[in-house]
């Protein structure tokens, strides 16, 4: 299959893998759902870019976080290196020596707290955009999101509005609004907003429909990068 632009590191296609008979008439009530999937890539494209600007920013206080560590570790040898001076012959010294553990102890405290905090932001530079979903709920397991491109296909037949021919017959029947709510359509939704949550700052990417043809949720995109 050939996508008609460069190589694609990742592909994903949801699809009905219960139903292999296919509908010559596409259900209008899904072209209205693809709407939905247009503000999706629009609004994955405005985080890209602010995701671009404050990568900048997390970098610089990595950098900020690295260089305490260094000045603290520093310290903690200079403060140990005093402390080996000392020996228990007096009370002064016992205040003393027991005055430079404590300082020891809080600078590497302060390390952990430091090394937790670039972790973190280690992390959040990770995510293009936040997905809030039901609870903890994982859609899709071991899955790596890597590479510099990345594709979805999905499908947006009438094969979307239930898992069985006999009820997706019934909901073509049914008004648009509670087509709409079709339980296997939303999750194919919820899916696809996942997936672009979870897409590296700066990867580029499409999403494409398909029936008995495929093109770009976005229209005007088709052969683009996004």
């Amino acid at each position: 299959m050939s996508c008609g632009f460069g190589a694609v590191i990742l592909l994903f296609m949801i699809i009905n893998s219960h139903v292999n008979a296919t509908t010559d008439t596409e259900t209008q009530a899904l072209m209205a759902e693809t709407n939905l999937l247009e503000i999706e890539v629009l609004e994955g494209r405005k985080n890209l870019a602010l995701a671009r600007n404050s990568i900048q920013k997390l970098d610089a206080e990595a950098e900020t976080a690295a260089d305490k560590i260094s000045i603290i570790l520093a310290l903690i040898a200079e403060l140990q290196a005093e402390l080996a001076k000392y020996d228990n012959d007096t009370l002064a010294k016992i205040e003393r020596v027991e005055k430079l553990q404590s300082d020891i102890k809080s600078l590497e405290e302060e390390i952990k707290r430091l090394l937790a905090l670039k972790k973190q932001q280690d992390a959040a530079g990770r995510q293009v955009r936040q997905f809030k979903g039901d609870g903890d709920r994982q859609y899709l397991t071991g899955l790596k999101l890597g590479g510099s491109r990345t594709m979805i296909l999905v499908d947006r037949s009438a094969s979307m509005l239930h898992e069985t021919v006999v009820n997706i017959l019934r909901r073509r029947n049914l008004p648009e609004s509670e087509q709409l709510l079709s339980r296997k359509w939303r999750q194919v939704i919820a899916s696809v907003d996942w997936l672009t949550s979870q897409f590296r700052p700066g990867t580029e990417y499409q999403i494409y429909m398909f029936n008995n043809v495929a093109q770009p949720v976005l229209k005007g995109t088709d052969g683009i990068w996004l």
